[in-house]
């Protein structure tokens, strides 16, 4: 029976094992291929001009050179910073700012390794940044912190003093550093001061404060700075403070109220001792006066029984010189007591002294204490001061930033414009060109062929009788059209003017005039010298003086006021004939 029952315990036993494995083998080959994106933790901090990377990938590693992989940031418009797509970039969608600042290595991504390398990081790079396979629905969340300037203005303050040694216990603190900085103390001479080590912290944002203590005597000077600077590029900012001498000496945080009250304690009991001599004193004199009195009386009776001397007589006057020597020792004691009256009277009084120059210490002690609160409330109030005044600098440089982002973005835009109606004006002039020319063909087919002989004797009997006139009035300048010229080119950049004679007849210029007016100021105007003659399909191009020619035209005057202008500017261009007929050109 016993048998039985271990056999089927080893079997429950051997059950539950094999259970186990298969339990865990399901579990691993369920779990198996089920990788997640991982990266830092902590934000990741650079300075403007870096080149960083974005940590950001696969485990377990896997494969995704064909998978489509999008870095994007929520506050941009479009918010795509890097897109790869069947195997390769993605340009089309890319925010403006990163263009060819942002790539992935292609052979990484075999490794599950899509991490984001940007370049030349600047102040607008910074956000939060998302890391996302798509197919996948994988994600993960990285934070840039971009630092564009060196930490806050050092902080000091009074962290204890030690009257017995006289020392000074001071604290200084920086924060908003990035890298890790290193905190200096130096006297006045510019020697380093030992001092505890460095506290240093790193906030959520990724920068660092650090903050230090020094004790200082009064051997070290009264000058104390302290310096906050980074090891590599030395860019620092320092605070100078000046201790007083009496902070070496006395300060109201030490002891010397207890000492005031033991010199106070110590000369009332010098005076109730005093008191009490003198009663002592009193008490002795009343005892000699009596032993004196007795004294005389017995050298009285002496004298009377002088003739008549006994043995009594003897004994009396052997009392008496008994009685004599102790009085002269009560005298004795007595000026013993007053000389030591008169010591404890001088040690009174230099007590006395004492207490007062005690006193008057407290009290410039006091007057300095406050002197010292004074100075570190002004202070207080300058390093608030200071952090507003850097408060406002970087709200203005924000601002600047801002306002230049906008400038650039219009002048990009007009930029953009002036290229599609240049591209228009040219599709333009080569439709215009190519229906001239096939005019021209057909007119001349149409002669070859003889279908309209008689037009084309008509249109050589014109053409005869226009050269017999032209021959007639040669030397005499002819009247032209002002619609017969035209504006073939302006400048964007405000150089030059371009005129076209679109006619089929020379133009005589002669008292003609080019007026050009530039937005709302006054209109500038340019006359056309005695005899000035434009060919037909002759350019001219009237440009400012000292600006290039942009190309070989068949004549190039210069304007000497002629102003430049700006592609956003607003021009209106007017030709004047000598008859004053006025006509516009744009």
């Amino acid at each position: 029976m016993d048998c039985m029952q271990q056999m089927d315990g080893l079997l429950l036993q051997k059950s539950h094992r094999i259970i186990t494995a298969l339990f865990f083998f399901i579990l691993l080959h369920c779990c198996r291929g089920q990788s997640q994106l991982f990266g830092p933790s902590q934000p990741i901090v650079a300075r403007v001009g870096d080149d960083i990377t974005l940590p950001c990938h696969l485990k377990p590693a896997m494969d995704i050179t064909a998978k489509t992989l999008e870095w994007t940031r929520s506050d941009l418009d479009p918010i795509f910073v890097f897109v790869w797509r069947a195997r390769q970039e993605f340009e089309k969608t890319k925010h403006p700012s990163y263009k060819e600042r942002s790539s992935l290595s292609a052979d990484e991504l075999r490794h599950g390794n899509m991490s984001l390398k940007l370049s030349s990081v600047n102040v607008s790079d910074k956000g939060t940044y998302k890391c996302y396979i798509v197919e996948m629905d994988k994600e993960f969340y990285i934070n840039l912190v971009v630092a564009s300037d060196i930490g806050s203005s050092p902080v000091l303050s009074l962290a204890g003093t030690d009257v017995e040694k006289g020392e000074v216990t001071l604290k200084c603190e920086s924060a908003a550093w990035y890298p890790e900085p290193e905190l200096l103390w130096l006297d006045g001479e510019g020697n380093l001061l030992y001092a505890g080590p460095t506290e240093t912290l790193r906030g959520p944002d990724g920068l660092y404060t650090v903050s230090s203590r020094v004790t200082v005597e009064k051997r070290h000077s009264n000058n104390i700075t302290c310096r906050v600077q980074q090891r590599n590029t030395k860019q620092s900012k320092e605070i100078h403070i000046y201790v007083p001498d009496e902070f070496f000496m006395f300060t109201p945080s030490s002891a010397n109220p207890i000492n005031i009250g033991l010199a106070v304690s110590l000369a009332v009991s010098i005076m109730l001792i005093i008191i009490g001599v003198f009663f002592v004193w009193r008490q002795n004199k009343k005892n000699v006066k009596s032993a004196h009195c007795d004294g005389c009386k017995e050298q009285e009776t002496r004298n009377h029984s002088k003739r008549d001397k006994t043995e009594t007589d003897q004994e009396q006057e052997k009392l008496m010189r008994q009685n004599i020597s102790p009085m002269e020792k009560k005298q004795e004691a007595i000026m013993n007591f007053e000389e030591s009256t008169e010591e404890l009277k001088h040690q009174l009084k230099k007590k006395e002294a004492e207490i007062i120059e005690l006193k008057k210490q407290t009290e410039n002690q006091h007057a300095v204490g406050e002197k010292w609160k004074n100075a570190n409330e002004k202070l207080k109030e300058a390093h608030r001061q200071l952090e507003e005044k850097n408060a406002e600098i970087s709200n203005m440089k924000k601002e600047f930033e801002k306002n230049q982002h906008v400038a650039e973005k219009k002048l990009k835009e007009a930029d953009e414009k002036l290229k599609e109606v240049h591209r228009q004006l040219e599709e333009k002039k080569a439709e215009i060109s190519n229906m001239k020319k096939e005019e021209e063909k057909q007119e001349a087919d149409k002669k070859l062929r003889g279908d309209d002989k008689q037009d084309f004797q008509q249109e050589k009997k014109q053409a005869d009788d226009t050269k017999n006139v032209d021959q007639q009035q040669a030397g005499k300048p002819n009247k032209p059209q002002t619609g017969d010229i035209t504006l073939d080119e302006v400048d964007r950049s405000g150089d030059y003017i371009c005129l076209k004679n679109a006619s089929s007849e020379n133009k005589v210029m002669t008292g003609w005039e080019l007026k050009l007016q530039i937005n709302d100021n006054e209109p500038l105007t340019h006359k056309f010298k005695e005899n000035f003659t434009m060919k037909p399909g002759e350019i001219v191009t009237v440009r400012r003086d000292g600006a290039r020619n942009p190309y070989p035209t068949n004549a190039d005057l210069r304007w000497i006021y002629m102003k430049s202008w700006k592609p956003e500017d607003t021009l209106k261009i007017d030709l004047i004939s000598s008859t004053g007929k006025k006509h516009r050109l744009n």
